[in-house]
């Protein structure tokens, strides 16, 4: 039996090998030629906000669930604190709601603040726009970098380096300037 992985919104999809597309692996909703019965050494599933599934490098565990907190904490008391913070290979991931929660409320007729969490995440796509990657020669020291959008799209070079605590705090001026530069 192929390996398959039930997405957050229900839909059970099956890992494949060579897509065609440049991607060794993909993830497909039908059983077809190529399909793999395990997951490849050294690769674990990763499923996004919006559900998609891809595999990605197992993490070295240099950052972990808890730095991705310190960014959450810092970016409640900001107009940003509907923004999604995750670990995705070993970088702390800022990624940008298409709604805000009054905007989406309004869009689905109900009043604003009565959505849940999951509601929204249901009902929202997000969009990497900030990173925070840990730098390898001062333990603890991270570098920020912003999504870059054009001919080549990709992570920024490092607008800032430091101790996350220090960067976390720093957050909200540079992600108000991603946010306009981009529209």
């Amino acid at each position: 039996m192929p390996y398959a992985h039930t997405n957050r919104r229900g839909v059970t999809l099956y890992l494949h090998a060579d897509s065609g597309y440049g991607d060794a692996f993909v993830f497909r909703e039908r059983i077809g030629e190529g399909a793999l019965d395990a997951l490849p050494e050294g690769f674990e599933v990763y499923e996004d906000p919006n559900g998609r599934v891809r595999l990605v490098l197992e993490a070295d565990g240099l950052v972990t669930d808890g730095h991705a907190q310190v960014v959450r904490s810092a970016l409640q008391s900001t107009p940003y604190a509907e923004y999604y913070v995750e670990v995705v290979e070993d970088e702390i991931v800022i990624l940008q709601p298409d709604w805000t929660r009054a905007e989406l409320a309004r869009f689905l007729g109900r009043p604003p603040g009565s959505l849940s969490v999951d509601e929204i995440r249901d009902n929202t796509h997000y969009a990497p726009i900030m990173c925070l990657e840990p730098t390898l020669d001062i333990d603890g020291h991270f570098a920020l970098m912003r999504m870059e959008f054009g001919p080549i799209p990709g992570w920024s070079a490092p607008l800032l380096e430091g101790p996350l605590e220090e960067l976390a705090a720093q957050l909200e001026p540079h992600l108000r300037d991603a946010v306009s530069s981009d529209f």
